[in-house]
């Protein structure tokens, strides 16, 4: 049951995002590179967490390259001009008090190992996040007309 209100809480968080973006009339303008950029992070990070049942210690210099390629991404959005949305994303994806990939790698570093239970429990919110994300960079999702995604 604990598990349903965390991912619950997770779609509000976004669906709260995404109707703060139509009201304030936020749109982010296709960008090719911040599209590619995005896809490629989630196949790293999905490759990543599947290697959570192993040691943290294993892994440190992977996380690292991750962290890094986050805030890249985060750093990019934010000098993207009528960007604010995605930017809001971006903090709450990579927050490690909120429930994405930000919190998984602080409780992985933690915990030391994960249960493949909550990895794959954890990853489903990911990518529905992630997808989220390139939906909205890709052009999928226009917060001008309204549309959002369904879940």
């Amino acid at each position: 049951m604990k598990k349903n209100i965390s991912f619950f809480r997770i779609i509000i968080l976004f669906l709260s995002l995404l109707v703060a973006g139509c009201t304030l009339q936020v749109r982010s303008n296709f960008n090719e590179f911040a599209f590619q950029q995005t896809t490629a992070l989630k196949v790293d990070t999905i490759f990543l967490l599947d290697k959570a049942n192993e040691p943290y210690q294993n892994h440190v210099e992977e996380i690292n390259e991750l962290k890094r390629n986050l805030l890249k991404a985060y750093e990019y959005a934010k000098g993207r001009e009528d960007n604010d949305i995605i930017v809001k994303m971006w903090q709450i994806f990579i927050d490690p008090k909120r429930h994405l990939v930000g919190r998984f790698l602080k409780r992985w570093e933690e915990k030391k190992t994960l249960s493949d239970l909550f990895i794959e429990e954890s990853k489903k919110s990911i990518i529905e996040a992630f997808d989220l994300i390139i939906g909205i960079e890709g052009g999928k999702i226009d917060f001008d007309k309204g549309n959002l995604p369904s879940f």
